[in-house]
């Protein structure tokens, strides 16, 4: 999401709706993300919830390692003399 925000994922969204849409990845991700919050909050302690601790720590350390690990590559373009 970090490195192609505009990217469009065709899903849906049980239970809500039913049927497949395009989404911003942005919204899609966002969504995602707080609803692993949300289920973090929510389960008891006696039923662990690591899993989604889990989920969100990673989510966070590779909003955080994009920025250090990914290097864009430059492209060099070359052009042919035309005979």
């Amino acid at each position: 999401m970090k490195l192609y925000p505009n990217a469009r994922i065709l899903t849906i969204i049980p239970p809500f709706i039913f049927f497949g849409f395009v989404l911003p990845a942005w919204f899609f991700v966002g969504y995602w993300f707080i609803m692993q919050v949300l289920f973090a909050l929510i389960t008891p302690t006696y039923m662990g919830g690591v899993a989604w601790y889990a989920h969100i720590g990673g989510f966070i350390a590779g909003w955080y390692l994009t920025d250090i690990l990914y290097q864009p590559k430059k492209v060099k373009i070359y052009y042919r003399e035309r005979l």
